[in-house]
């Protein structure tokens, strides 16, 4: 298990929404739901209540703790994307939490490979931790 300090999170997030204007949110999310730390987009308007931020980052950390129990059979599980009418959703597992970043339709795919690249050189240790 790594732990991942808040100052080093909170400049993840700093860094990822500064590679794309269509990227909305960035959080990282603990295993129970909880917002560890996030950035969003000053320019916009939330497209969800504070409630429904909360129910949605807890369905979606719900849902890669789940996936887990397929491992053995398909493998780990590297990031999903949801292309939702309105955004595209991100997801991908961080050593015990999960980023999560919220975009406008049709963000590049080319993202995940970005997003590694930060995480890479925000701090080696964590390139154990993505896939």
């Amino acid at each position: 298990m790594i732990l991942i300090e808040t100052n080093i999170m909170e400049l993840i997030c700093n860094e990822i929404i500064s590679l794309d204007n269509k990227i909305r949110f960035v959080g990282i999310i603990s295993e129970l739901g909880k917002v560890q730390a996030a950035t969003i987009r000053e320019d916009i308007d939330p497209l969800v209540s504070e409630k429904d931020r909360e129910m949605l980052f807890t369905e979606a950390s719900l849902k890669m703790r789940m996936s887990r129990d397929f491992n053995q059979q398909f493998g780990q599980v590297n990031f999903a994307i949801a292309r939702r009418d309105k955004v595209d959703l991100l997801s991908m597992p961080l050593a015990d939490n999960l980023l999560y970043i919220t975009a406008d339709r049709g963000i590049d795919f080319d993202l995940v490979d970005k997003v590694k690249k930060i995480l890479e050189n925000v701090n080696p240790k964590l390139n154990n931790f993505i896939c």
